[in-house]
């Protein structure tokens, strides 16, 4: 009885000093992340989901919540090559001019890609405020064609704004 309470005690205490090194690591990579002006990232108060470690990188995906917005961040991190990549960066309140609607921001590094309008109970039918063609490719919504077109066109059609746009060409 007494053996198992004692294991019970260190297993919790090396629990709370992974924690505590988890948050210590997450720490250093955003200020890293900041330093090489990647992203522009606030370090503190974060909710840290448990990294998961894949065979070359590790994956940090972090969130919390600011009065009524729901901020996500979520990176790579290649030890090899101390690089990163796969940066998402969501922001989502509620659009007070709608009911249940609420607004929702991907920012890569510092400039928006896209933002769009949506109603959390169907998210299926969102409003583009700026960004549905980079959508569209980022979630391979997009036929080949349209792809290499948008890939060819991309620092132009970044930038286009508006809601139910034409469909890009196809080749």
């Amino acid at each position: 009885m007494n053996y198992t309470k004692h294991l019970l005690v260190i297993l919790f205490a090396i629990f709370i000093v992974a924690c505590k090194s988890i948050e210590q690591e997450l720490k250093l990579h955003l200020i890293e992340i900041n330093k090489r002006k990647i992203a522009n990232i606030d370090i503190g108060d974060w909710k840290i989901s448990p990294p998961i470690l894949e065979k070359d990188f590790l994956l940090f995906d972090i969130h919390k919540t600011k009065v009524d917005t729901l901020v996500n961040f979520r990176f790579e991190y290649i030890p090899q090559l101390d690089k990163y990549k796969n940066i998402e960066h969501y922001k989502t309140w509620p659009d007070h001019g709608q009911q249940k609607g609420y607004l929702t921001l991907f920012l890569e590094g510092v400039d928006t890609m896209y933002m769009y309008k949506t109603n959390r109970l169907s998210d299926v039918d969102k409003y583009f405020i700026v960004g549905e063609y980079y959508y569209q490719y980022k979630y391979n919504l997009l036929n080949n064609s349209q792809m290499i077109f948008f890939e060819a066109n991309k620092d132009s059609l970044i930038k286009v704004r508006g809601n139910n746009l034409p469909a890009l060409p196809s080749r």
